[in-house]
């Protein structure tokens, strides 16, 4: 088979444009359709791998997934739409993490948030002792650092006193002032030291320069002073995360809020919401006056599905996708429910999603009419908080990454990802969190997919399920390698 025959190449802003080696044209679609109309198939899988990856590792996905659905009958439709984001980001964490700014920042959040969170290090040391600069130096040359950090004590300490969680929330200020005093006096007293990594690392702060005439904030140059304030607030924000349990471990979050404060513009945040509109954009109607490359790809397919399933309405069209393949897919449904009611769905199967919940309730768990099936494949908590994305610096998955600084373009911490088993699992602290609207939503979420014998959600450690519901995959990006068990399940249904 010719890749013509089953890849959709989405180009910029989900055209047909070219943006790589290879292109999909109009006319290959309308080729790909004429063959489906005169082969009659009574199954099509539609794939949508991850986002972030390049055109080359897009093509390479799509072309084992052609041969694993063509291998049980199944006629496939690949979807690439490469952003080659991912090596952005890890470049740019990479490159981060080897400054002496981010070095000096790391060292000192750690003093003063560990030894304020009643954790206990291996060694014997307690609550309210800081650690010294070669303590801390030993445990982040380690791969996994800080991994046996454990919470030794429900309380803060703050100003020499032990508060429990509520009683330091409500005293907010107090601890505010207590981590400023104690930050700026760690710093004036190492005053060379920070002086040079602040000159070595020239970085802009967000509201270091106030506002202009539009209400714009406006960044500045990183002074001591200013040093010493995002340092507060860092520290500040990586405690009420744990005190509200919306922590992601210890050195994930402070990497977070690291980010989050003093580099969003150069970790370059807003990547993530790029592949999100690609993934949004393709779908949308044709511009006006449109020239053939200017189409949107993803809504010329719809428009030729939708045509090709009213003259073949016993073909069943399944839909699969990997990480960010799921975004790509709810904002398929939304498309075709709003201009093509009559295409309807069979299976949607998800592996790893990156997609919010939110969506995933708006588009899936509200419009069950829209399909006949859902199976998520994802990890367990203990083994997504394992998969290492970058060794020494970030020891937890991608979707955790996403869900602590990429989403909103660096905004959220914590947000609600429909792949992390922490916040569909409806316990604590997910199972009573936020406003009425949200706690709404994160228990539907949780109701459907652990709906009695519906079976949508399979954890990658459980290989002594039933056909179609076995999976063993350790690394977010290993779903759809894994031969022996996902892939087997997501054919087993297909073929159903």
């Amino acid at each position: 088979m010719e890749r013509n025959d089953y890849v959709v190449n989405v180009g910029p802003n989900g055209t047909f444009k070219k943006s790589g080696d290879y292109q999909t044209l109009p006319e290959h679609l309308d080729a790909m359709f004429a063959k489906w109309q005169a082969e009659q198939p009574q199954k099509i899988a539609i794939y949508f791998h991850g986002g972030l990856i390049n055109e080359k590792n897009g093509l390479e996905s799509a072309d084992k997934m052609q041969k694993h659905f063509e291998a049980i009958g199944v006629t496939p439709a690949c979807f690439v739409w490469e952003t080659g984001l991912m090596e952005t980001i890890l470049t740019n964490l990479d490159k981060i993490k080897d400054t002496a700014l981010f070095e000096k920042l790391m060292q000192l959040i750690i003093k003063k948030v560990g030894k304020r969170l009643g954790f206990d290090l291996a060694m014997g040391r307690g609550t309210g002792v800081e650690m010294t600069n070669e303590e801390i130096e030993a445990e982040l040359a380690k791969p996994n650092p800080f991994a046996h950090y454990e919470r030794a004590t429900p309380f803060v300490v703050a100003a020499g006193r032990g508060m429990s969680p509520a009683e330091e929330l409500a005293d907010e200020l107090s601890l505010e002032r207590d981590l400023e005093r104690d930050i700026e006096l760690t710093v004036n007293e190492n005053e060379a030291e920070y002086e040079y990594a602040i000159q070595s690392s020239p970085i802009a702060l967000p509201n270091s320069s106030g506002t202009d005439q539009n209400g714009v904030q406006g960044r500045g140059l990183i002074t001591l002073a200013s040093f010493i304030k995002e340092a507060v607030q860092i520290a500040l924000k990586v405690i009420k995360r744990y005190l509200n349990k919306r922590d992601h471990n210890f050195i994930p979050t402070i990497v977070e809020e690291i980010l989050r404060h003093v580099y969003i513009a150069d970790f370059g945040a807003f990547v993530w919401n790029g592949m999100k509109l690609k993934a949004e954009k393709m779908w949308m109607p044709h511009p006006p006056n449109a020239t053939p490359l200017g189409r949107h790809a993803g809504r010329y397919f719809l428009e030729k599905l939708a045509a090709f399933k009213s003259a073949n309405p016993t073909t069943r069209i399944d839909l699969v996708g990997h990480s960010a393949g799921s975004i790509a897919i709810c904002n398929m449904l939304k498309a075709a429910a709003k201009d093509f009611p009559q295409l309807t769905f069979g299976n949607i199967l998800l592996m790893a999603p990156a997609c919010r919940i939110d969506l995933f309730h708006a588009e899936i768990v509200t419009k069950p009419e829209r399909f006949s099936g859902l199976r998520i494949f994802t990890m367990k908590d203990e083994l997504e908080t394992k998969d290492k994305l970058l060794w020494y610096f970030y020891p937890h998955s991608l979707l955790y990454l996403v869900s602590g600084i990429l989403e909103d373009e660096g905004k959220s911490f914590d947000a609600y990802i429909l792949g992390l088993d922490r916040h569909i699992n409806g316990e604590e602290p997910y199972n009573a969190i936020g406003d009425e609207t949200e706690q709404k939503i994160l228990t539907e979420v949780h109701q459907f997919i652990y709906e009695s014998g519906k079976n949508r959600i399979v954890f990658s450690d459980d290989i002594g399920g039933g056909d179609g519901m076995r999976s063993q995959s350790y690394k977010h990006g290993d779903f759809d390698d894994d031969v022996k068990f996902t892939i087997p399940s997501i054919q087993y249904i297909l073929q159903q």
